[in-house]
């Protein structure tokens, strides 16, 4: 797992930490994006006490680094370890999409695509599972997957292993 903070961020610079639990963080690169720009890269090589004391490895987990961004979008401005999907976000940072905001389905919408649905099922396009997922997620906006299922064949319950479950959704 990789944990950290961007700590500071003006027009012309970038800090904060990063940590990894393998360890394996010291001299790799870290770039920073806005948007899908990158505005600036630099190393993991700064010792931090704090995180030194804290128990973070042996404290080289700190960053400062030069980027160029306009002041207006300093907010949006996150940092990755290069090769990896991890991502650090500001204190205050929101995530959004890009573009305009989204929209709610309408009513007409909904039963258009719950009729497509349905007949995905029905000719075997999509499991039942999906089906569920689909249909609850564009109704109400969020799904809650359950670890507990019932066995068809003995009417009793069985407790599903969540990893499982995860992988299944993923």
């Amino acid at each position: 797992m990789i944990r950290g903070s961007i700590e500071h961020v003006t027009n012309d610079v970038i800090q904060g930490w990063i940590y990894s639990e393998d360890g394996n963080i010291r001299e790799r690169t870290l770039l920073a994006f806005r948007g899908d720009s990158c505005v600036g890269a630099g190393r993991v090589n700064m010792f931090r006490a704090d995180l030194a004391d804290a128990g973070m490895g042996d404290g080289h987990l700190g960053f400062t680094f030069a980027i160029s961004v306009p002041p207006q979008d300093l907010g949006s401005v996150v940092v990755k370890l290069e090769g990896s999907d991890a991502v650090l976000l500001q204190r205050s940072a929101v995530v959004t999409g890009t573009g305009s905001a989204s929209r709610d389905l309408g009513r007409t919408e909904v039963r258009e695509r719950l009729a497509s649905l349905k007949w995905a099922l029905k000719h075997g396009r999509i499991s039942q599972g999906d089906f569920d997922f689909l249909r609850i997620l564009w109704s109400t906006g969020v799904y809650e997957r359950g670890l507990v299922r019932r066995n068809s064949a003995d009417d009793g319950a069985v407790m599903e292993k969540p990893l499982g479950v995860a992988t299944q959704l993923l």
